[in-house]
């Protein structure tokens, strides 16, 4: 099985459909959203790609250099210690036995109307972070109003992109 393929559909003599199949090996979330970015601008410019100041393999040099490694592992192991006395699991009140699924994600869809909107962004310019930070707050404060817990650990994805000049490269 191949891990990508592409595909030119044309619907009429002015309309063309590029369609993109990939195995989830190849890219990264971010990394996708680049190549459709990058892919979309030389399309729509006619256009060649800028090239950029650094490359994957650059950053894949600076990521596997010892120093940075042994900064790596001293963050590691500080989160490591810091999060072990966290329970690791939420106790939710509910009227029905837990399932003992691991790791099941759904993804929750929802709009929000124009006054929550407002809101959020004026609390996110009040407190100077982003909407993101906001919505997680007002999860951790929902948690820990349905839970009693003081402390709860919430995960979020993480593209571990560090370094600015590598934000816009694919890998």
């Amino acid at each position: 099985q191949p891990l990508w393929r592409w595909a030119i559909i044309k619907s009429n003599n002015s309309c063309h459909y590029v369609a993109f199949v990939m195995h989830h090996i190849i890219f990264d979330g971010i990394s996708k959203i680049i190549f459709l970015n990058e892919l979309s601008d030389v399309f729509n410019s006619n256009n060649e790609l800028a090239i950029k100041k650094i490359q994957f393999t650059d950053y894949l040099e600076w990521q596997t250099t010892q120093t940075n490694f042994d900064r790596r592992q001293a963050g590691n192991n500080y989160w490591l210690k810091k999060l072990a006395p966290l329970k690791k699991s939420l106790i939710l009140p509910h009227d029905l036995p837990q399932t003992k699924f691991k790791n099941a994600a759904n993804n929750l869809q929802f709009s929000l109307n124009d006054g929550v909107y407002k809101a959020i962004r004026s609390a996110a310019s009040k407190y100077g972070v982003n909407h993101y930070q906001v919505l997680l707050a007002g999860l951790f404060l929902t948690l820990n109003r349905y839970t009693n817990q003081e402390k709860l650990m919430i995960c979020t994805p993480s593209a571990n992109r560090t370094r600015s000049e590598a934000e816009n490269i694919i890998g």
